[in-house]
């Protein structure tokens, strides 16, 4: 009698599920899985370990190889042999010079006794008191040799090696070298001068 009044009742309606499916991983995959990454994780640390080894000992040779360097400070005057000491441990320690060097040091040579033998007879009239020439008439040769001092690519013809030895048997020449404390003068000086012919 009171369902005309109240209307039709309506059936209640279901509600949305709050729960979400989940896929069930099996157990023996799930137990690979977790294997699997353990040994990732193990291989990764054996990596990471066996590469600190290798920095530590690279770290350690360096080390070393510091420790067993020899170190040298040369001290000296201009032109007193600091290179030329350089050059000879060089040549006694290590292999010496290849073929494009040793051309290099023969003009090097050269230039040596160029310079030798120029500053020698440049210092005779600059030396107090000045030293003159045994024989006088070898002062053509000291003004050869002075014309040539600033020559740029000088080619040593013959005639610079006959002037230079001739005025290196000079008294006076030896006479000026003697005095070479008072005046700059390379080291090699004399060894090359020595050895014109050579």
């Amino acid at each position: 009698a009171f369902g005309g009044c109240f209307g039709r009742s309506e059936s209640p309606q279901p509600k949305a599920s709050r729960f979400f499916k989940v896929k069930k991983v099996p157990l023996a995959e799930k137990r690979r899985q977790m294997r699997k990454e353990a040994l990732e994780k193990r291989a990764q640390k054996r990596a990471e370990k066996k590469r600190s080894k290798l920095i530590d000992k690279q770290l350690q040779d360096e080390k070393m190889g510091y420790m067993c360097t020899h170190r040298l400070l040369l001290l000296g005057a201009g032109e007193s042999g600091k290179s030329t000491i350089v050059k000879q441990m060089r040549i006694l320690h290590v292999n010496g010079f290849n073929g494009d060097e040793k051309a290099t040091k023969v003009q090097d040579i050269k230039n040596n006794l160029k310079e030798a033998i120029e500053t020698i007879v440049a210092a005779m009239s600059n030396l107090v008191p000045p030293v003159e020439l045994a024989n006088p008439e070898n002062q053509f040769r000291v003004d050869y040799i002075l014309s040539v001092m600033n020559v740029p690519d000088f080619d040593f013809p013959p005639e610079f090696y006959e002037h230079a030895k001739a005025l290196w048997e000079d008294e006076g020449v030896r006479a000026c070298y003697e005095r070479s404390n008072e005046y700059q003068l390379i080291d090699c000086a004399q060894y090359f001068l020595d050895k014109i012919d050579v």
